[in-house]
């Protein structure tokens, strides 16, 4: 996956606009997709990568980018399904602010905002409980009381962001398991 996800990246940089995600957010949101038991992209993948920088993206360019979504979320899914944990695209830090990790998890969390309903099947406090990581991860929730104390201990810090692999593949059982 690192040269696909290399080579997306690329792309992506190449015709990047002010709104657009960078390689590592789109992985994120291609990771929250195969969890929520997504097989093919959501309608408006292309839009939420891009943002207002749609319209500026030349027709085979976003063919091509939409066959490496599509390529890399069946990776995914595969991983996840093996009960393995993924390999995930970047280190796990403490220096976590402007990070790739942080970027993976902005994007792994706007998908999960943008698509709530793709999420609403799964039982809620489970689901809240194993989020909280990559909560952590994307730093989006740092200035509310209850993450305050997690950004202040480097220990607690570090073992939220080290549950990360580990979570995606109970988040992709509560979703796709047979007793569902």
């Amino acid at each position: 996956m690192t040269d696909l996800l290399e080579k997306m990246t690329d792309t992506l940089d190449e015709l990047a606009g002010e709104d657009t995600l960078d390689g590592m957010c789109v992985h994120g949101a291609l990771t929250a997709w195969a969890i929520s038991g997504g097989t093919k992209l959501p309608a408006d993948f292309a839009a939420h990568v891009f943002g207002d920088d749609l319209a500026d993206v030349p027709k085979d360019e976003l063919t091509q980018l939409e066959a490496q979504w599509q390529e890399m979320l069946d990776l995914i899914h595969a991983a996840l399904y093996d009960d393995t944990d993924l390999e995930l695209p970047f280190d796990i830090t403490l220096d976590w602010e402007d990070s790739e990790q942080q970027a993976w998890a902005v994007g792994f969390m706007e998908i999960v905002f943008a698509h709530e309903n793709a999420f609403a099947e799964a039982d809620e406090d489970e689901f809240a409980e194993l989020l909280l990581p990559i909560q952590v991860a994307s730093g989006l929730f740092m200035e509310e009381d209850i993450f305050a104390d997690v950004y202040k201990d480097d220990d607690l810090l570090i073992s939220f962001l080290n549950q990360v692999p580990e979570v995606l593949v109970d988040m992709y059982l509560l979703f796709n398991s047979p007793e569902k």
